[in-house]
């Protein structure tokens, strides 16, 4: 279920049926009207342990210092999927996966204080000297607020 594109419970929770014979489709959106308490658990334990990893790994902060371009391309893209997979199940909607999650963020009361902003500055890179290194930092601010988010939902669970 965890894919950067296609999310099957997302497909399933959204879809209006026409026809459904045999029931199975109906009752899939019945099970899915509410939120899977196991499904946010899996993916905020999941994504959750993947943030605490990378916010304290040496070798992200090397590659910053060597400008790895092409290695702080994929980090930064994996976090900011790790972030949204835990903003999306601490608030209980099914990820979309579909290129535009942003636009769905603003309504959710769970996320770090400026999240769609923030997350956009970070997946900005220019050509300045600094810009891997203000990528970074602001990558680390965003991974601590959403593991606020994080160690509040597992205390729930």
């Amino acid at each position: 279920m965890d894919c950067l594109g296609y999310n099957i419970l997302t497909d399933i929770y959204n879809q209006q049926i026409i026809e459904d014979r045999s029931g199975k489709a109906a009752e899939w959106k019945e099970r899915l009207s509410a939120y899977p308490a196991a499904l946010k658990a899996s993916i905020i334990g999941r994504h959750g342990s993947s943030l605490r990893y990378w916010r304290s790994d040496y070798h992200y902060h090397n590659k910053v210092v060597r400008k790895d371009a092409v290695f702080l391309a994929s980090i930064t893209a994996r976090l900011i999927h790790d972030i949204m997979q835990v903003i999306y199940a601490a608030n209980e909607f099914y990820y979309p996966g579909d290129g535009m999650n942003l636009r769905y963020t603003p309504n959710f009361t769970l996320k770090p204080h400026d999240f769609e902003r923030r997350v956009e500055n970070i997946l900005r890179v220019s050509e300045s000297d600094d810009t891997y290194v203000m990528q970074y930092s602001n990558m680390i601010e965003l991974i601590g607020d959403t593991l606020i988010i994080v160690n509040k939902s597992e205390a729930k669970l």
